[in-house]
């Protein structure tokens, strides 16, 4: 039962980051970008990835699970609902810079969000 319970979350933290993007534009496209935040933690000093889903556009990228995201292009994100409002502002198809913490070390890397289906 408890493995269900775990599924569910995962499920419902994927669709959330699968979720309807705000172009300046083009008024309504959805993209995908695969890391999936460890819900449990509401608010601190970044978004901890608990998993990243294969082939995805955050693997892609070379982001893993227990990478703490800490921004988004120049937006910081502190938390899983910031981490999804930063990526509603980014086009699709077009490098996204994340920065990360990894093991105590700041880098970065592009990401290059996916249309959703």
């Amino acid at each position: 039962m408890k493995r269900s319970l775990l599924t569910s979350k995962s499920l419902l933290a994927f669709i959330a980051l699968a979720a309807a993007v705000v172009t300046a534009n083009a008024g309504i496209s959805n993209i995908y970008f695969g890391g999936i935040p460890d819900e449990s933690i509401r608010e601190g000093n970044g978004v901890l990835l608990r998993e990243v889903i294969r082939g995805s556009p955050a693997e892609e990228a070379g982001l893993r699970a227990g990478d703490l995201i800490v921004k988004i292009g120049t937006l910081t994100v502190r938390s899983p609902d910031e981490l999804l409002n930063a990526l509603r502002t980014q086009p699709t198809g077009h490098p996204i810079e994340v920065t990360y913490l990894r093991e105590g070390e700041e880098d970065r890397t592009q990401v290059v969000v996916a249309p959703s289906w």
